[in-house]
């Protein structure tokens, strides 16, 4: 399985996370886990490492950082079809076609910040992964997430409580969780108020 995780600066690392929990893979020997980072992504180096079978283990997680992000700012204030795209798309075409013949072992997972919809290696890995675009919240969904947040420290928030902090906050979702873990220490299980 073939992973993209753009978007939050907060929520990307949380659903890498749960996404390598959820696969089994969080548990794999330290020679079946590879971490790179843009500037160490070569599309030959990649596939080599994609296609190797696990050492005496069932996973091998292959973790890439940031690599669309420097897709889209080699292209950024171009038009669509100029030879820097042309050149990402002629460089990386054939690893992403080699996505799925990768062994089933393989978990693969791009994250990245904020990418926008043109953006070559996204839109060349759409047709051959599982994309989610993860941004913050806002309004309801915004007090929602609090709620949740502050339920999950083992605390409750009052209507008022909530509507204060995200108007102070913002959707600064990396904020937002601090202050609300100190909240959630000093009420020690009253609600926050």
């Amino acid at each position: 399985p073939t992973h993209v995780l753009h978007g939050d600066s907060f929520l990307v690392p949380k659903r890498l996370a749960y996404l390598i929990a959820e696969s089994g893979a969080s548990d794999v020997l330290e020679a079946n886990r590879h971490r790179l980072l843009a500037s160490q992504a070569k599309p030959g180096e990649l596939l080599s490492i994609c296609r190797a079978l696990p050492f005496m283990d069932d996973y091998r997680l292959i973790v890439v950082e940031g690599l669309l992000g420097t897709a889209e700012s080699q292209g950024r204030g171009r038009r669509r079809g100029t030879s820097s795209e042309s050149g990402i798309t002629a460089q990386w075409q054939p690893f992403v076609e080699a996505i799925p013949q990768m062994p089933d072992t393989t978990i693969l997972i791009f994250a990245d910040g904020s990418l926008g919809a043109r953006n070559p290696m996204l839109r060349m890995l759409k047709a051959v992964s599982e994309v989610e675009s993860l941004s913050a919240p806002s309004g309801e969904a915004l007090a929602r997430w609090v709620k949740s947040a502050v339920e999950a420290k083992g605390s409750s928030i009052s209507p008022a409580a909530n509507q204060s902090i995200t108007d102070l906050v913002g959707s600064d979702l990396w904020t937002l969780d601090q202050e609300l873990e100190k909240l959630a220490l000093y009420c020690s299980g009253r609600e926050i108020q």
